[in-house]
């Protein structure tokens, strides 16, 4: 991951699921921070003498560092983040949409609890993230922002068992389509 922006400005990141050592959003804070760009990052149920480690970690990098331990399926979660990572460190100009929900299923497991369950998360959590990063972006005097929206390789072969995370990851179009506005109101 290169530079994700130029250094013209002081950069904060919002990164969803970081919630142990072996998941992706917390690579990408260590990526992020080598950067210099402050880190606010949500975990769901993580342990806590682990998030505090990781939390030290991270501001021995240099960099100012915030975690929040957040349910993304409750209906308020991206206003609260947004909430919560304003008041402690400033508008983010970066948003890394990570975390995500699965557990195993299949055709014979499948039922309407298990799609909501995914769905929450993986695809309103993100969606509300997003729209609520543009809304705030719009009332701050930032030179430029990003929105990262992390998907697994589902689309490169099959997922056997997973069908429900398979079915609610797929926001590609969302996104496309958030951008395409974005760009035509300003």
């Amino acid at each position: 991951m290169g530079n994700v922006m130029d250094n013209s400005q002081h950069k904060i990141a919002i990164v969803t699921g970081g919630s142990n050592s072996r998941d992706i959003g917390t690579a990408i804070c260590r990526k992020l921070a080598s950067q210099g760009i402050d880190i606010f990052f949500t975990h769901w149920n993580s342990k806590r003498d682990w998030t505090e480690s990781f939390h030290r970690e991270i501001v021995s990098m240099g960099v100012r560092c915030e975690e929040l331990d957040i349910d993304l399926s409750e209906i308020n979660a991206a206003s609260e983040i947004f909430d919560i990572v304003t008041e402690r460190l400033g508008m983010p100009s970066i948003l890394v949409n990570n975390a995500a929900h699965s557990i195993s299923d299949g055709y014979m497991e499948l039922n309407a609890k298990i799609l909501d369950d995914h769905y929450t998360v993986n695809m309103r959590s993100c969606f509300l993230l997003c729209v609520e990063f543009a809304r705030r972006f719009e009332t701050y005097d930032l030179d430029a922002g990003r929105i990262i929206n992390m998907t697994s390789g589902q689309d490169i072969g099959p997922m056997p068992g997973e069908l429900a995370y398979v079915a609610t990851v797929q926001y590609q179009h969302f996104q496309d389509h958030c951008h395409k506005n974005w760009h035509h109101s300003g």
